[in-house]
């Protein structure tokens, strides 16, 4: 997700053109960088439009090409460069820095806030109400649904921390609130488990931000979400397969996340709105799970 990228034309000619069109390649064989056609195909496998050759060349010289060069630098990448307001380019959508240049991957951040109204709504319908816990949880649905639609609009570092933050604090909260109101366990072991989550998020954020398009700083949360789906699934007292299903969702979405780049072609929009729509349920799906099955605070004497 913090891809840096910029625009550069330069000449493209032999080996480089060569590169450009045998997949799995690119005309830059340095680790960790992708060039990307301004028009919007990748340069991994598939053909930038080029301009016709010069009159009087017989088409036999070097062809300029605009391209976007890509760097996946190893993460955390935000410890290592200063913020600024430089637009970013990291998915397919986008051939320009302006407002509405990802309209489809913006857009489709309404997701998350259909999911925030429709959870606030069930909350409603419960015989206990949500609660501090059960209120920031639909909160912070709909505050991810605003971040990523800044990101998608705005681009650029300071909205990119809007995007992603309001993840890992669900993602953190969640956790511990499913821990403890759900599962019943006691405030030591409960910050034992947000603690490995948070080490474990660390190990796979050093990962190369190339691998799967980024997708694997999402690590974490797909080893807690399968091992909640389980338990939820033996345990839980209400819709037991809740949590399965959205880990399932979870698994597509994913999957759809880090292909957007590698099937950008011409036109395309690339797959990372899907992203979006299936996240938006998966949010729903877990917060349902929690106000559906949260049990009253724990006594002085909880189970550990």
């Amino acid at each position: 997700m913090d891809t840096a990228c910029r625009r550069t034309v330069q000449p493209v000619s032999g080996n480089a053109r060569a590169a450009v069109h045998q997949p799995g390649r690119h005309a830059d064989s340095r680790p960790g960088r992708v060039l990307r056609p301004i028009n919007g195909s990748l340069a991994n496998g598939h053909s930038p439009r080029r301009p016709s050759p010069s009159p009087g060349t017989n088409g036999s010289s070097s062809r300029v090409a605009g391209f976007i060069e890509c760097r996946y630098p190893s993460r955390p990448a935000l410890h290592h460069r200063p913020m600024t307001n430089a637009p970013l380019d990291l998915y397919c959508e986008r051939t320009s820095p302006a407002f509405w240049a990802e309209p489809v991957n913006a857009l489709t951040n309404l997701s998350f806030i259909l999911a925030a109204i429709a959870l606030w709504h069930l909350a409603r319908q419960q015989p206990r109400r949500p609660g501090a816990d059960g209120t920031f949880l639909i909160a912070n649905v709909a505050a991810i649904g605003l971040g990523s639609f800044l990101f998608h609009t705005y681009a650029d570092r300071w909205t990119m921390l809007a995007d992603v933050l309001p993840i890992f604090v669900y993602q953190l909260v969640f956790l511990a609130c499913y821990a403890r109101r759900v599962v019943g366990l006691g405030a030591a072991v409960t910050a034992a488990l947000v603690g490995l989550f948070v080490l474990l998020a660390l190990g796979f954020a050093r990962l190369p931000g190339a691998w799967l398009n980024g997708s694997l700083a999402y690590g974490a949360a797909f080893v807690s979400l399968a091992a909640i789906g389980v338990w939820h699934h033996r345990r839980a007292e209400r819709e037991r397969a809740t949590v399965l299903l959205a880990f399932a969702l979870f698994l597509v979405s994913v999957s759809f996340r880090s292909l957007d780049l590698s099937l950008c072609a011409d036109g395309a929009l690339g797959t990372h709105f899907l992203w979006h729509l299936l996240n938006g349920a998966v949010l729903y799906l877990t917060t349902r799970a929690y106000l559906l099955n949260r049990r009253a605070p724990p006594t002085a004497s909880p189970r550990a």
